[in-house]
């Protein structure tokens, strides 16, 4: 069983019976660059994702004194390595916070086999009581998972793995679940998310001006971030000849790897503004490309005094140096700052006379909202967003509950036509006891609190993650029993279908098989589930009722 990685061999030479053995049998196998018993691993040319600095592709265990310690942590960095090299360095990032509270308060600990339950309620209490460096605030409720959730799996991985850790580790679990997850803090905000959405006055300001931008790369990045919704290391990642027509429609291609274990390759739509500013970059950055044999649209040459010329690598890829200076691809982590930032001021955009914080994730909140309010479903938001659920995605969209709400009434009338894996169990449901007949919109909304149902833009679920029981869809609700969809629907999932077709020739051309397969299976489990027995109930019934 090998490593998922985006270089064109494994990330590392991991077998799973290497740790079925004495610690000091325990093979010294490759792992990136390095080797297991290495104490730092490196990972250059194996993460495919640009403006990273050289320590985000390195693991590294100098700081963990203890061998029986370090031992462990390398076992539970090896399985998080076969989740994706972002997952196991950010978790990684977290057991170092559990190691130096070792260090500090408990220094005698040489082993996690020492490790006791107050051990764990004192960690996560420390997490809890800490506060951020930048705001002296409580940690988010992003930042307390991040520092919690990583030790409370290498533990209990541990104890079904026979790691030097406790044998019974169940306490691990119960404390997490009272201390972390019970915590006021943790609980969901409210609100969708925190940000306010520019005025459509300022949003077309922004657009206008970026046309007239005398700087092509600005000008690029804002065009195609807020057309097509991508993400900032998308968009630097972006390669010429992207720009392509596939039934006369116009599509970019683009890599993601944001939610997905591996890079994927992704067609999304794009109209003129996209095409003529790709062709405009281009046509700029050639002589680059050519110099320095990359294929990458965000090129520029940085001038650095005293540089000599040779070839350096970095971000995985060759960067070409010259007597004039290095090309190299722009940095996403620098971007708000030396790009977004100086086109702000350079044309003066304001909201209540403040200059507006604006950075490149807005972008995809104002594609998202605007392209929702303009008629497209927040399903085909999702598929274009790369995202596993649709709750992420509404945090995109600005959708009001009252907009959602208001589907109820059509999606469960008494006579609708709806069709789902379950739908049978359902209609008797609702057939004997349909709770929202001859309800005012709020009643409906009270009886939805109450019964746990969530209305998605694609139909309802009956099994609202609120009960913290496993969903049986894995998060693609087309494949729970819990869900049923509308003929109202039926537009929303044949633009799915659409989608997944480009994906699924994508995969063929790329030999992705994996990723062939379980689209394949996706497209004809919605066309089987939902589409077919749609329109065949709409055309017994004469086609009486609109699929939109």
């Amino acid at each position: 069983m090998s490593l998922a990685t985006t270089a064109s061999i494994p990330i590392s030479d991991f077998e799973p019976q290497f740790f079925n053995s004495e610690p000091k049998s325990i093979p010294n196998f490759r792992v990136g660059n390095s080797h297991f018993g290495d104490d730092m691993w490196d990972f250059k040319g194996f993460h495919k994702e640009v403006g990273l600095s050289r320590g985000r592709y390195q693991i590294k265990f100098t700081s963990i004194e203890q061998p029986e310690i370090k031992l462990v942590y390398k076992q539970f960095m090896i399985l998080e390595l076969m989740k994706s090299y972002p997952t196991a360095k950010r978790n990684y990032d977290a057991l170092l916070s559990f190691n130096s509270y070792l260090k500090t308060n408990l220094p005698t600990i040489v082993s996690l086999s020492q490790v006791s339950r107050m051990i764990i309620v004192g960690y996560f209490q420390s997490v809890l009581d800490h506060t951020s460096a930048k705001t002296s605030e409580p940690l988010s409720r992003t930042g307390l998972f991040k520092l919690t959730q990583s030790v409370k799996d290498l533990f209990l991985e541990g104890s079904k793995a026979g790691w030097n850790v406790p044998r019974d580790t169940a306490y691990v679990q119960s404390v997490y679940s009272t201390m972390i997850e019970e915590s006021p803090r943790a609980k969901m905000p409210d609100k969708k998310t925190t940000k306010v959405m520019f005025e459509i006055e300022t949003i077309q300001r922004i657009i206008a001006c970026a046309l007239e931008d005398e700087d092509i790369y600005t000008k690029a990045g804002i065009i195609i971030q807020s057309q097509c919704g991508i993400r900032i290391n998308e968009l630097v990642d972006l390669e010429a000849g992207c720009i392509n027509k596939i039934d006369d429609d116009w599509v970019l291609e683009m890599w993601t790897r944001k939610t997905k274990k591996e890079p994927v390759r992704r067609l999304k739509p794009c109209n003129e503004l996209v095409v003529e500013v790709i062709k405009e970059l281009e046509r700029i950055t050639e002589p680059l490309r050519k110099e320095s044999g990359l294929p990458y649209l965000f090129l520029y040459r940085a001038r650095k005094p005293g540089y000599k010329g040779e070839r350096q690598e970095r971000r995985g890829r060759w960067i070409k140096g010259s007597s004039e200076g290095v090309i190299k691809v722009f940095d996403k982590a620098n971007w708000n700052r030396d790009m977004l930032k100086p086109f702000v001021e350079r044309w003066d955009i304001r909201e209540k006379g403040e200059l507006i914080p604006l950075t490149s994730h807005f972008f995809r909140h104002i594609f998202a909202t605007w392209a929702h309010r303009n008629g497209m479903k927040i399903q085909s938001i999702l598929s274009m967003f790369d995202h596993t659920s649709l709750t992420m995605t509404e945090v995109y969209t600005h959708i009001s509950d009252e907009e959602m709400k208001s589907k109820m009434a059509e999606i469960l009338s008494e006579d609708a036509v709806i069709a789902g894996v379950s739908v049978g169990r359902i209609k008797e449901r609702l057939k004997n006891d349909n709770p929202f007949k001859g309800r005012t919109a709020e009643q409906i909304d009270l009886i939805m609190g109450a019964m746990r149902i969530k209305i998605m833009p694609n139909g309802v679920c009956f099994h609202h993650p609120a009960r913290r029981d496993p969903c049986a869809g894995e998060g693609e609700c087309v494949t729970c029993p819990n869900f049923v969809s509308a003929a109202i629907h039926l537009p929303v999932h044949k633009l799915r279908v659409r989608k997944l077709n480009l994906e699924i020739e994508a995969a063929k051309t790329d030999g992705n098989l994996i990723w062939y397969e379980k689209q394949t299976k996706l497209r004809d489990s919605i066309v089987e589930t939902f589409i077919k027995p749609l329109e065949a109930e709409l055309k017994a019934r004469g086609g009486e009722e609109s699929c939109g």
